[in-house]
């Protein structure tokens, strides 16, 4: 089963692991990649480390990983700029780059590594609203590639740059570590959005945010998994109920399924029910 909720650090991480750290400070995201990192070469996996700044710079950024040179020189870890592995913001296309993700893992575990592991820095590429619209649909996109193919993924979030509008963002990972993260997750498998951990009328917002993100990539009918969810308040109830009305409106069906204890009580109280098939 993957790891989801909101753990100290990204270590641990297993194939099919999806997490980000959000920080505040630069040295903060190098700390954890080059851990995450570390963790990949000693179990055998192939490295990707994305980043902000020139090649020579994010080599420098990596001068603590053990075995640097080494695994630079034998083609096992790869680096590249944010900027060249997605492109302007305005161009970014979370299809592609969900699919360029899936072909990379089979071939690295073609090439006889278990996975490969990749460490990106996605701040660059969050440059306003709008791109961050695009990067919560790109994060729920290739939440699905990433439990489906040889991938594990750690994404660095720069909080100053992606500021409170940036928690959807957060919230599209099942691991979020680092500085304020939503309690809660939004993501989409297996056909479903799956929303986990705690929602209160305090992540409200964002929750809704996440939500309208996951129906553009949601297949019809949206199917809603509550099973992860542990806690789900009036305020959140009342914005999940105001996102199948808009679904509604738009002609499409919105089944919700697994929800338990106070939670059903509460979809009860907007005429909603979660025990859908």
């Amino acid at each position: 089963m993957r790891r989801t909720g909101t753990p100290a650090d990204a270590l641990g991480a297993e194939v099919g692991d999806h997490a980000c750290v959000a920080y505040d400070d630069r040295a903060d995201w190098h700390t954890a990649a080059i851990a995450f990192l570390d963790e990949g070469a000693r179990a055998g996996d192939r490295l990707l480390y994305t980043g902000d700044g020139t090649v020579d710079e994010l080599t420098a950024a990596l001068a603590a990983l053990p075995g640097r040179d080494e695994l630079l020189a034998s083609g096992r870890l790869t680096l590249t700029r944010t900027i060249d592995s997605y492109g302007p913001p305005e161009t970014f296309d979370a299809d592609v780059q969900s699919a360029a993700y899936a072909r990379a893992g089979r071939n690295a575990k073609t090439s006889g590594h278990r996975a490969l592991r990749v460490a990106a820095d996605m701040s660059p590429v969050a440059t306003g609203a709008s791109a961050l619209r695009r990067l919560v649909a790109y994060e729920l996109a290739v939440d699905a590639v990433v439990a489906a193919e040889p991938l594990i993924t750690l994404c660095g979030y720069d909080v100053h740059r992606i500021g409170t509008a940036g928690r959807a963002v957060i919230a599209a990972h099942p691991v979020r570590c680092g500085t304020d993260v939503p309690p809660f997750s939004v993501t989409c498998r297996e056909n479903r959005i799956v929303i986990g951990g705690e929602v209160d009328t305090f992540d409200v917002t964002e929750f809704g945010e996440a939500l309208d993100a996951a129906a553009l990539v949601a297949d019809d009918p949206v199917r809603i998994d509550l099973s992860e969810l542990s806690f789900l308040d009036a305020g959140a109830t009342r914005r999940l109920a105001q996102f199948v009305g808009a679904q509604g409106v738009a002609g499409r069906e919105v089944l919700i399924s697994g929800a338990h204890g106070p939670a059903r009580l509460c979809l009860s109280t907007f005429g909603l029910t979660g025990d859908a098939s």
